[in-house]
């Protein structure tokens, strides 16, 4: 609680969004606010992707980013997330000489969603995952579940996670509600959960770590 959103070292991720039409304009957006002329530099050592800005005193500058090098992983509407896994050096890296302020933002064509990112100043070592759950319709073939990806910015860093969720709630690797697994990670990877099916959720699962960690959680696209 003593961190701030303002820092000049970002490590975050996007968890797969609703990716339905071909040839639409669906990109990842980093907007970023800086109080001084700089040099921002983003980059996903994954991907060997790398884009410089200057910011513009008290103002806004956007970067765009292809869903295939911002997302992890991407999946279809009606096929189930893979098995939890590290994805190494998938996270997007914002760095600044003096503190910026960023969001993240999904912005598709039939879907858009953002979040507040957190600078690497004010990560912790312990989260509760707060997603929602997967659509669940009669007769629907639609597979869109609850989501989390952990980014860590420091290379050997063990990280914990206990499934939450639902009673009848699992993991596409199988972890049922209660049980954990144990990852080890290096500076600039990302480790991502999903539930395993209709009517399951991952919210309420434990992200503990022996490093400070990033973690941003929701769903495929949430029905209300």
């Amino acid at each position: 609680l003593a961190g701030s959103n303002a820092g000049n070292d970002f490590y975050i991720s996007f968890p797969p969004c609703y990716e339905e039409s071909a040839g639409a304009e669906n990109t990842l957006r980093i907007f970023v606010a800086s109080g001084v002329r700089q040099e921002i530099v983003l980059e996903v050592e994954s991907q060997g992707y790398r884009v410089n800005k200057i910011a513009v005193p008290n103002d806004v500058i956007e970067f765009r980013i292809p869903t295939t090098v911002g997302q992890p992983y991407s999946k279809g509407v009606t096929t189930l997330a893979p098995p939890e896994q590290v994805y190494q050096k998938a996270a997007v890296h914002i760095k600044a000489r003096a503190p910026i302020i960023c969001y993240g933002v999904t912005r598709f064509l039939y879907t858009s969603d953002g979040f507040l990112a957190i600078p690497v100043s004010a990560f912790g070592n312990e989260y509760v995952v707060a997603s929602y759950p997967q659509y669940t319709a009669a007769g629907s073939t639609y597979d869109l579940p609850s989501l989390t990806n952990i980014v860590a910015a420091y290379d050997e860093t063990e990280v914990t996670f206990t499934m939450g969720g639902t009673a009848g709630s699992m993991t596409t690797g199988g972890l049922k509600k209660g049980q954990k697994a144990t990852y080890n990670m290096m500076k600039g990877d990302v480790l991502c959960f999903a539930n395993d099916a209709d009517a399951q959720d991952i919210a309420g699962s434990l992200v503990k770590s022996t490093k400070p960690i990033g973690v941003v959680s929701g769903n495929q696209c949430a029905n209300v």
